[in-house]
């Protein structure tokens, strides 16, 4: 489609719509850079100041020349193809994704949360400092672009002081979960009403949740109204610093005089929070599973309905915490919860008791084994208006869930500072092999990484790297099963219980990337290998996957970079040599390229007579072999490499990618179809792997595809 000198397809190159708007990926032909197109709908036959508005946010929007906030390039009208004169904006094309969605998949550590706030809070000082007031701040106008960077958007509704409105007195306008108290009342805002809008998407970065949720529209403007989110950010994410949620406490204050002043004063405060922070804070998180029983006592004899609805209820709010695992049923062999939480419902007149008993479970083998336990109450009282116990019912189930949430976080912490230096190095120790075991190639030392990990979460379930590790062994699992989604939400549970126990844990980073990488989510994926190495610039697995990355986008002299440094950090990884190998071969240096196969093979000859059982060094070597056109060697290496494991799919899989290279056509189709029967997602590979290239007219080879 053509509108002016901008060209798009309105079906495929779509990024997103408004109510007013559409948001189209173009090229402008003009100057032959990539845009993003809003173009305002013809809606003037119900909003007749629709497009008023509309050029009046390009016009603000442009005004900006600030790192943080999305820069327009031009703003006008142009005749469509269907000869009607449509208003469009053209802005900087954006790689990346919300805020919204972020939060939505994960809980973030605390540093990347600080880094992002900080970020978002210099944009908005931005605006106020131009005395606008944005009036729509929320996570889906907040941008994480794949290099890392935040970017304020969707200037649609926003005003510079003692500007004339575009809308009627009193209009509702923003987004209601995010909206401070005057904007609900409709009153006239000021900065300081964007310092409420920005502390609720800040609460909501830090916990994963909104201040004011409700079930309706009403609900929630009520909860604004009441200016006292649901929960204080500690109980929403508890183990949270003060320091943070005074801040967040701060901006969220009912009486815009008592806010801080404007975006400027918010960013202030974060630059400075650093210095506040005690670091023993943040861990542990809520992080583990906990069995809930169902209570016992009088009011459980004598109101069975009430004690299932409060049971049930507060399961549910437990389970709002990502991390956190909850087990209505008794702990057993199959079954190893880390606490068990014992109720006891008993009505005194009107007054209902919720007692509340933790006990934390050490495992021996089978036996559970309780460690500490700690009690506490909860009451609630009766309503004269509450004749079904309703309300009752649910100021016990959520108070009960703040206790409990309390008391597991603290009794955590008491763990974690009673762990021993032996008991972390005994669990370092496992997994460090555990490590080296995964990257070795096969399923079945992918299981021997496994038991590893679970033996060392069992001496120390508080080691960040264990649970980092984990996460990236299940993303080794998801491939070597099939593919199986489930794995990939597994590796990203643990990741983020790694976060939340180290939030500098570069190995969790980089599994997150991993397991986006085989997604295809390439955005994501360079985000999280850019958040490792920036954690660990020493990081090898997080060198080796950019590398491949950037090859694959064509980034040569990046990849190039990467790999080298993924070949300094581990000289017999021979996977990273390959991918070197192509890279230097795509930017002409053949002769570059082949030294450097030269050497990895010498160095996975070296590493495989002292650990003849690396079966992916093995397979890489031949490869390398392959590459250098020494057929016989690479015949011989995956004959050798297929005695060491005949019935493994990784193995298959790469010899088969290694006789596609050599042109052994019929040989390699055989094995890429024995790493399917066995298993191995071969996933986007074999669709874009171009040594497959040669094979992809035969028919045995498309019948994989499908």
């Amino acid at each position: 489609m053509q509108l002016g000198h901008f060209e798009f397809n309105p079906t495929e190159d779509r990024l997103g719509e408004g109510p007013l708007s559409e948001v189209y990926r173009a090229k402008d032909t003009r100057l032959g850079r990539s845009v993003a197109l809003k173009i305002l709908r013809s809606t003037a036959e119900f909003d007749p100041l629709s497009d008023k508005r509309f050029m009046r946010e390009g016009k603000m929007q442009a005004s900006f020349s600030h790192p943080g906030i999305t820069k327009i390039y031009e703003q006008g009208t142009l005749q469509s193809e269907q000869g009607e004169p449509q208003h469009y904006i053209a802005m900087e094309l954006l790689e990346g994704h919300t805020l919204e969605d972020l939060v939505k998949e994960r809980l973030l550590g605390i540093d990347e949360c600080l880094r992002i706030a900080t970020a978002l809070s210099d944009a908005v000082s931005a605006v106020h400092d131009r005395h606008m007031v944005h009036r729509d701040l929320k996570p889906a106008n907040v941008f994480l672009t794949s290099d890392g960077k935040v970017k304020l958007m969707d200037f649609g509704i926003a005003r510079a002081k003692n500007e004339s409105a575009i809308t009627q007195a009193g209009m509702l306008v923003g987004t209601v979960l995010f909206m401070s108290p005057e904007q609900v009342r409709g009153e006239e805002l000021t900065s300081a009403s964007d310092v409420f809008s920005l502390g609720a998407v800040l609460y909501n970065l830090f916990t994963g949740k909104f201040p004011y949720p409700g079930r309706s529209f009403p609900e929630v403007c009520m909860a604004i109204l009441d200016a006292r989110p649901v929960e204080k950010p500690s109980e929403a994410r508890p183990g949270l610093q003060p320091a943070i949620e005074d801040l967040l406490m701060q901006c969220l204050q009912a009486d815009s005089k008592l806010r801080l002043e404007n975006g400027g004063a918010v960013h202030a405060a974060l630059m400075q929070l650093d210095d506040r922070l005690d670091s023993s804070t943040v861990r542990p998180q809520l992080a583990g599973s906990i069995s809930i029983a169902q209570p016992t006592g009088n009011g459980a004899r004598a109101h069975s309905q009430l004690a299932n609805k409060v049971h049930q209820e507060l399961v549910r709010a437990l389970g709002r915490n990502r991390n956190l695992e909850i087990l209505e049923e008794a702990p057993g062999p199959s079954n190893k919860a880390d606490a068990r939480v014992l109720l006891e419902l008993n009505l005194d007149n009107d007054v209902g008791i919720l007692g509340i008993d933790l006990k934390h479970l050490h495992w021996d083998g089978t036996e559970a084994i309780a460690s500490d336990s700690s009690m506490e109450e909860v009451h609630a009282e009766r309503e004269e208006s509450d004749t079904e116990l309703i309300v009752m019912e649910q100021d016990l189930a959520f108070g009960g869930a703040r206790v409990i949430r309390k008391m597991f976080a603290s009794s955590a912490r008491q763990q974690k500072n009673s762990e021993t230096p032996e008991t972390t190095e005994r669990a370092m120790k496992l997994v460090n092999a555990a490590r080296e075991q995964v990257h070795q190639g096969t399923s079945g030392q992918l299981t021997r990484s496994l038991l590893r990990l679970r033996k060392a979460l069992e001496i120390d379930r508080f080691y960040a790297p264990a649970h980092a590790q984990m996460a990236e062994t299940l993303v080794f699992k998801f491939l070597h099963y099939e593919g199986y989604e489930e794995h990939l939400l597994e590796s990203r549970r643990s990741a983020a219980q790694a976060l939340d126990l180290d939030p500098k844990c570069a190995i969790a980073h980089v599994a997150l990337g991993f397991g986006y990488h085989l997604q295809g989510r390439t955005n994501d994926a360079r985000r999280e290998y850019r958040l490792a190495l920036d954690i660990d610039a020493n990081e090898w697995f997080a060198h080796r996957l950019m590398g491949s990355l950037q090859k694959a986008n064509g980034v040569f002299t990046s990849a190039r970079t990467h790999l080298e440094r993924a070949v300094g950090l581990k000289p017999h990884d021979a996977s990273a040599y390959d991918h070197l190998w192509e890279t230097l071969v795509r930017l002409d240096k053949r002769d570059l390229a082949d030294e450097g196969a030269t050497q990895g093979i010498d160095h996975a000859r070296s590493h495989l007579a002292e650990y003849p059982e690396d079966l992916d060094t093995m397979t890489h070597m031949g490869l390398l072999y392959a590459r250098l056109g020494r057929a016989d060697l690479a015949r011989e290496t995956v004959a050798k490499a297929r005695q060491g494991a005949p019935k493994d799919g990784f193995v298959a899989f790469h010899c088969g990618l290694t006789l596609a290279v050599l042109g052994d056509q019929e040989d390699a189709v055989k094995h890429l179809q024995r790493a399917i029967d066995r298993g191995y997602y071969v996933g986007s590979e074999i669709f874009h792997n171009p040594a497959f290239d040669p094979l992809r007219g035969r028919e045995d080879f498309q019948a994989m595809m499908r």
